[in-house]
């Protein structure tokens, strides 16, 4: 733990350094006409609030810089000193990572979220080069041919809490097997977040690492990975539910629901929406050169779906390596895709937004529930599945 610390406090020093040596000991005119004396510029050459220095947005950027490398590198040792068990109370582990979370939420909020470069780039123009994968999950002597379903949820490189969470709620009820799939960090803390993973995938094994850059715009490109390593080495099992890590499963409901549906084949049930306005504009934006109509076909939102064994090798079935990038990932693997190859997508009344459940709870005590999503922090996961189980225990789900 001590060499940890003296790594993390000599980043801190590497960076303050930085940051004081990209500032110039002189600034510009206008500025030293409220300060005209050489000591006096020399003096007030760090004054970050002060709008009328022309260099304060360099000085505040690289101090958010410095902000974040300390926080990023005490989550490290955190999850050094958490992978390694060393005699750490669980209520001492608990509350770091509670606190650590917070501060990292902080500097981001201060940074606009460009300090944790989440890159909004494509990695590929087409669907034509296979991503590799770097790690895959163990999944034991039954290879998923005795697994009724596989839960593959997409989660970003940094989300140890959020994987960590899930692990210890909704996780351990599973009677089917959870897998995580995380792109490459993006961050410039790459080598200790990949660290990380690393340690975090030996202890788990249920980590997909795939070789393209974990950005928003490359979410597609985790959709194929997905429907790649399902194919391949999980054509067994009945079911895959794929998701986001926001969301709190309700295991036995899924499976209660899976069971009732195992004869059927070529579909995907979710909260799905017909002839979805096409955006052209803003997050969800999509290029008039890509997709031409204004409408997509029926899909189901990506952040919690279940769909048939035979969707994996259908889908992929019918998207050419020509094929020009899809960035929207839902809209085209759930509709797009999907209506080419044939699948029927089923919208059923279990998938529930965090706010819109809430309020429905308020008039059925037991409304029927498969997952509920938008929780974005561990803690909320946490809280939320103890207290949406304990309302529900009292419940039973019967699906026709």
């Amino acid at each position: 733990m001590l060499p940890a610390l003296l790594f993390n406090a000599l980043l801190n020093v590497k960076w303050q350094s930085k940051c004081r040596s990209k500032l110039p000991i002189q600034v510009a005119a206008k500025w030293s006409q409220d300060h005209p004396t050489p000591s006096d510029r020399r003096r007030h050459r760090f004054p970050l609030d002060d709008d009328r220095n022309p260099d304060g947005s360099m000085r505040r950027a690289c101090l958010l810089r410095l902000t974040f490398v300390g926080y990023a590198s005490l989550l490290v040792v955190l999850l050094l000193h958490h992978y390694l068990l060393l005699d750490l109370s669980g209520a001492v582990v608990a509350e770091l990572v509670n606190r650590t979370e917070a501060r990292l939420n902080d500097a981001l909020q201060l940074s606009g979220g460009v300090i944790w470069a989440r890159q909004q780039f494509v990695q590929s123009a087409t669907f034509g080069t296979e991503s590799r994968f770097l790690l895959t999950p163990t999944m034991g002597s039954t290879n998923c041919s005795r697994l009724l379903t596989v839960y593959i949820l997409k989660s970003r490189p940094d989300e140890f809490f959020q994987r960590a969470a899930i692990r210890d709620t909704w996780g351990k009820t599973l009677k089917g097997r959870l897998v995580f799939v995380v792109g490459q960090a993006t961050t410039s803390a790459k080598y200790q977040v990949e660290t990380a993973l690393k340690l975090e995938a030996d202890r788990n094994k249920d980590l997909l690492f795939v070789d393209f850059a974990d950005t928003y715009k490359n979410l597609s490109l985790k959709s194929v990975a997905i429907l790649r390593w399902a194919d391949r080495f999980c054509q067994q099992a009945s079911f895959f539910f794929q998701g986001d890590t926001d969301a709190v499963v309700f295991p036995e409901v899924v499976e209660n629901f899976a069971t009732k549906h195992i004869a059927n084949q070529s579909r995907i049930y979710g909260s799905c929406w017909k002839l979805g306005r096409v955006v052209r504009v803003g997050k969800w934006q999509m290029d008039q050169k890509l997709y031409v109509p204004t409408h997509y076909p029926t899909y189901c939102s990506g952040a919690a779906y279940l769909m048939t064994r035979d969707i994996p090798g259908r889908l992929l079935g019918v998207l050419q390596p020509s094929r020009p990038y899809f960035p929207i990932d839902d809209a085209f693997f759930t509709g797009v895709l999907a209506e080419a190859a044939g699948v029927q997508r089923i919208s059923i009344d279990g998938i529930h937004w965090r706010d819109s459940l809430e309020s429905t709870m308020l008039t059925c005590k037991c409304p029927r529930v498969l997952a509920v999503i938008e929780f974005k922090s561990s803690q909320q996961l946490r809280n939320a599945w103890h207290d949406l189980s304990a309302k529900l225990r009292v419940c039973s789900f019967d699906y026709d």
